[in-house]
């Protein structure tokens, strides 16, 4: 393996203008003497030691990304964003998938901690034992961004967020227009930040409209498929009357497409469905789901333009940041005077 004590006596010159040279500070150094070093450095292949490097500079130079499941399309855009902004910035990203599962969670952030990455990008589960850990992180002024969710007592920390109130009230105001008012809902886990939003703008379009919250029509889900389609299950069996569903994500919406067509029904003739996220699935859900539209890509590379920001020393020129949401509208809704009771 070659070192930079040999560059050093091929070049005739000492190992501290080598490491002056390759770590960008030779400011004093000639422009024949830089020539020289990195020519010799491209003949003998030298690759930088990223461990010894990283003990001088207090950097690695390496961030991490942690979602609750990059199963889901939306957390793949995310990870797509937050990869290519990395390259571009000359970072490397960790993705650590937590499953949705807490405790995996916590080990990542326990372990990432200990100097293996200079920052970190957290989806949280937004639990109240999670907050000594992100203070501890405030503590150290260990550099750290939220994306999408967030811990409640933590306002203060920087992060990206789709604007889920908002965007939740516009859908189901989109179901309202069409003369639905018995609307179903799913939510997502109500230990996180969005599925509370969600349900809130659900909610408050609702009582604007004059129109009852019934809690018979909402259902606990967890942002998964199988959710989705055993909480439209749930609902159908129960014989209660509604002409529309609001499922809290696109996952949950594929979901009850499937217990819905089980159940004989047309979409959106005798039921109207809409989601969250706007992820494709063309040619497997037909029609397409009716949805609003998050921009994960944007967000991530924001977020990491935050997070490179606080970890070389800068002021981000937006700590927090909200992004409007765009109705997305795939055929999968009807007015009300066409769908046909089935309770």
């Amino acid at each position: 393996m070659v070192t930079i004590k040999e560059i050093a006596e091929r070049c005739g010159v000492s190992i501290t203008t080598v490491s002056r040279v390759l770590n960008n500070k030779g400011d004093s150094i000639s422009e024949k003497t830089k020539e020289r070093i990195f020519r010799v450095v491209d003949e003998l292949n030298y690759v930088p030691n990223a461990v010894a490097r990283s003990m001088v500079t207090k950097r690695t130079n390496n961030i991490a990304l942690i979602v609750p499941d990059i199963s889901n399309p939306f957390f793949a855009d995310i990870a797509k964003g937050a990869e290519r902004t990395c390259v571009n910035r000359g970072f490397h990203l960790f993705l650590c998938n937590s499953d949705m599962d807490k405790e995996v969670e916590k080990e990542y952030i326990r372990v990432l901690r200990k100097r293996l990455v200079d920052g970190m990008i957290i989806t949280t589960q937004n639990t109240e034992e999670y907050d000594v850990i992100f203070e501890e992180m405030l503590e150290d002024n260990y550099p750290f961004v939220f994306i999408e969710r967030y811990s409640d007592k933590l306002a203060d920390v920087p992060g990206v967020f789709a604007g889920n109130m908002d965007g939740a009230y516009n859908i189901t105001k989109h179901l309202i227009e069409l003369g639905h008012k018995d609307i179903a809902f799913i939510t997502g886990p109500l230990v996180t930040s969005n599925a509370r939003y969600r349900l809130e703008g659900y909610q408050r379009a609702l009582k604007d409209h004059d129109l009852p919250v019934n809690p018979k029509l909402i259902r606990n889900g967890n942002y998964k498929v199988a959710g989705g389609y055993r909480e439209t299950k749930t609902l159908l069996e129960q014989n209660i009357q509604f002409s529309a569903l609001f499922a809290s994500n696109d996952l949950m919406a594929f979901g009850a497409y499937q217990a819905v067509k089980e159940y004989g029904l047309e979409i959106p003739e005798q039921l109207s469905i809409v989601g969250f996220d706007n992820i494709d699935m063309p040619g497997v859900i037909e029609p397409q789901v009716t949805t609003m539209d998050i921009p994960a890509y944007e967000m991530a590379v924001k977020a990491v333009t935050i997070l490179l920001d606080l970890i070389e020393g800068r002021t981000p020129k937006e700590s927090k940041v909200y992004y409007p949401l765009k109705l997305v509208n795939k055929g999968s809704t009807a007015p009300k005077k066409e769908v046909q009771d089935f309770a």
